[in-house]
């Protein structure tokens, strides 16, 4: 038998049990929306502290503090090139790796375009995986009051189509976020509108356009 200072009281015991099933249940739910327990590659994930909203930057891609790119746009380290509609122009980051480019669309309310590619840090990801990840991001801090989902493919390469409704953080107004997602030799391209519903059929065929003139590089 064990001395008694080495025992564990029953309180503590029970104590240790509810923590046992607290980490199973947080493990479960993080497996379960995701498909794996890996945190989500190039965002702060369940960890972050902001709205959903705030992943979509737009005024810091300003010609001041960013490079501006117009026409066709290629990215080698990814191996995808697109076509930025006429009129526009797309914004990387002045440092660091280059992953895709933010288009910030003329007129109000305001609305943006962004393109982004990451590695898939987990094991045999889908489009579909990568939606829930988004959907449990804005249920972080946003209220989500729609979303839908359809097929659809970039340059061959079959993904989907998809558009949530949300009501940020500390802002009344709805947004509609819309991505286009495919996962192709372990990396997750998409296209992401971020826009409102009075302006949404024109800013629409704009990410459709860009979507059309997708192509991967050898």
């Amino acid at each position: 038998m064990l001395p008694a200072d080495m025992r564990l009281q029953p309180h503590r015991l029970v104590a240790l049990a509810v923590a046992l099933l607290a980490t199973g249940v947080i493990a479960w739910v993080i497996i379960r929306g995701t498909g794996s327990a890996a945190p989500k590659a190039g965002a702060a994930g369940a960890g972050r502290a902001q709205s959903y909203c705030d992943d979509f930057p737009g005024a810091s891609f300003a010609p001041a503090a960013a490079r501006a790119h117009v026409g066709r746009f290629s990215n080698p380290v990814y191996g995808y090139a697109l076509t930025i509609p006429p009129g526009l122009s797309g914004y990387t980051r002045a440092t660091g790796p280059v992953r895709g480019f933010t288009v910030p669309l003329p007129g109000k309310p305001s609305a943006l375009l962004r393109v982004d590619a990451a590695y898939d840090a987990l094991y045999d990801i889908t489009a579909a995986g990568v939606h829930r990840r988004d959907i449990a991001d804005v249920q972080l801090f946003d209220r989500l009051l729609s979303d839908s989902a359809q097929p659809f493919s970039l340059a061959g390469v079959d993904g989907g189509r998809y558009r949530m409704q949300v009501v940020c953080r500390g802002d009344p107004q709805a947004y509609v976020f819309e991505a286009i997602i495919v996962v192709r030799h372990r990396e997750i391209y998409r296209l992401d509108l971020k826009t409102q519903a009075a302006r949404q059929s024109q800013d629409e065929p704009l990410l459709e356009a860009m979507a059309r003139s997708w192509s991967w590089l050898p």
